[in-house]
């Protein structure tokens, strides 16, 4: 069988498509590893790696976001009154209004 053994890294074209081969990165890096390339290894294992700190701040940054952005929501479709909003943000900036 031709190709794919590393997950077609070769068609990696966006920062999608890295998500999608975490594994075929390790899996490549680790080959380069063994094959005596330390500087691609090396290269390769950044890739993975900053994009999982990436991910893991991102994650991070909408958990925190997440109720703000649901109340605004509810506020522009006229689900809620401004004071959902203003005690989201209060509760966001650790300012919390309720009792």
């Amino acid at each position: 069988m031709s190709g794919g053994s590393f997950d077609y890294l070769c068609h990696i074209f966006d920062a999608e498509d890295v998500a999608k081969h975490l594994n075929g990165l390790a899996d490549m890096a680790d080959w380069f590893a063994t094959n005596g390339y330390a500087d691609l290894a090396a290269e390769t294992n950044r890739i993975r790696l900053d994009w999982l700190a990436y991910e893991s701040r991102t994650m991070a940054a909408v958990e925190r976001m997440r109720e703000v952005w649901k109340m605004v929501e509810w506020f522009t479709s006229a689900d809620t009154g401004r004071e959902s909003v203003t005690d989201a943000v209060a509760k966001y900036r650790g300012l919390d209004r309720q009792p």
